[in-house]
């Protein structure tokens, strides 16, 4: 019964503290005009047009992980549609690997307007370039890339 007794005080003084942080986290706004001017850019300028779609490269991250090297690049088109992203994704995934050819995966965010990347959640798409059955060490040291896929998502 003591040890149901603790667990139960335990329980309630942890609801309580965490309770009191998210009471006292200031509500998520969009984000302020000198963090978009700050925006990391990316090393090289990507930029082109292929087939008739315009498309530029507006910022580029890379990600923590143990053994892969993943990338991620936010990418503005002048319309967000299936076949517009597959043509430029396959053209930026050619180039970007062409920099880079220790690259294991990579993230492409799909925009219509460079005002929206950082406030309106429509018109965009995510594209990844990754191995099909799941990244491994194995696949990244050796940089294998015979087995890789492209999942596009759109809204």
């Amino acid at each position: 019964m003591a040890l149901v007794l603790v667990l139960f005080a335990s329980f309630l003084v942890f609801y309580i503290v965490n309770k009191n942080k998210s009471a006292s986290t200031p509500p998520a706004e969009a984000l302020s005009d000198s963090f978009i001017e700050n925006m990391p850019l990316p090393d090289k300028t990507i930029k082109g047009k292929i087939q008739g779609i315009k498309y530029e490269v507006m910022r580029e991250s890379s990600i923590d992980h143990p053994y892969a090297r993943i990338k991620t690049y936010d990418v503005v088109v002048p319309k967000v549609n299936r076949s517009r992203i597959e043509i430029v994704t396959d053209k930026l995934i050619e180039e970007i690997t062409a920099q880079d050819r220790g690259i294991d995966k990579i993230s492409l965010a799909f925009f219509s307007d460079k005002s929206i990347i950082s406030s309106e959640p429509f018109d965009v798409a995510h594209v990844v370039w990754r191995p099909a059955g799941g990244m491994t060490r194995e696949i990244a040291d050796n940089d294998w890339r015979n087995n890789y896929e492209v999942n596009i998502l759109m809204k």
